[in-house]
């Protein structure tokens, strides 16, 4: 069979709109077929934005919710924008968590970035930390005594403070948790 297929997966500029089609094309033949057209497209990605869980148990609701695409990642991370361009992040979103009568500075800061796929999650995580990590929640995760920053699926995620106690690392797991939920629906 002398038919050749060309498969194009098309990304849109807007936040988390994925379209793939494929068209199969054959040389015009007496004995060829037609050419077959075929149209698939993914569901629109939730924006991330609405993948950030209600507070955990202490904290007010997040704010400053900042979302992020590949155009502008510069503007929150600056440098470290650069191995997450590579790896193929599609778009971030960052938010904060108040605790509740805490005073300036005792906040979670959760960021989310999103990534085609699992693998490409994986490779940055990697990049990020090495090989530290465990398995945690079907994914890996490095927690420590300023929170959590894992990849669980083709998300990574992190939940981190600048003082706390154990208590707001729970927090920062619920925050981690809540967030691969919302992705999984």
């Amino acid at each position: 069979m002398n038919r050749r297929t060309l498969t194009a997966t098309l990304l849109s500029a807007s936040i988390g709109t994925v379209a793939a089609g494929s068209l199969a094309y054959a040389p015009t033949d007496a004995h060829a077929a037609p050419p077959a057209t075929a149209s698939k497209s993914t569901p629109k990605a939730k924006a991330l934005k609405k993948l950030l869980p209600k507070a955990p148990a202490g904290f007010k609701a997040p704010s400053k919710v900042q979302p992020r695409n590949r155009g502008d990642i510069y503007e929150q991370i600056n440098g470290g924008s650069e191995s997450y361009l590579a790896n193929g992040m599609t778009d971030a979103v960052f938010a904060t968590y108040a605790k509740k009568g805490g005073a300036a500075g005792s906040e979670i800061s959760a960021e989310v970035f999103r990534f085609p796929d699992a693998a490409s999650a994986s490779k940055q995580f990697s990049h990020l930390y090495d090989k530290d990590g465990v398995a945690w929640e079907g994914g890996k995760a490095v927690i420590h005594e300023f929170g959590v920053e894992a990849v669980l699926g083709a998300l990574i995620i992190k939940a981190t403070f600048n003082e706390g106690d154990a208590a707001v690392v729970d927090a920062c797991k619920a925050i981690v948790k809540g967030v691969a939920q919302a992705a999984a629906k």
